[in-house]
């Protein structure tokens, strides 16, 4: 028998869930950009506004992001959520 546990630094749960959430618009058509994945949930000047903040091309398709930039890119959004609702 496996147990997972996520280690005590991880993100709380309900976090993680939206994260993948998110992904999984991010990833849901391969060839697509993530301005266009992404427009479903957010807008596009807004995804265009990020990806260009954090030095990416608006252009950039999903699987050209190193995970650590897919979380970074979340977070950024996340907080831009908060502020909007």
């Amino acid at each position: 028998v496996l147990v997972f546990e996520p280690r005590e630094s991880a993100p709380p749960l309900n976090l993680r869930k939206a994260f993948l959430g998110w992904l999984h618009h991010g990833f849901g058509h391969r060839r697509k950009t993530l301005t266009n994945n992404w427009s479903g949930i957010h807008s596009p000047e807004q995804v265009r506004g990020i990806l260009e903040a954090e030095g990416l091309d608006p252009a950039i398709r999903a699987e050209a992001l190193t995970p650590e930039q897919c979380w970074r890119l979340f977070l950024k959004f996340q907080s831009l959520e908060r502020i909007i609702n």
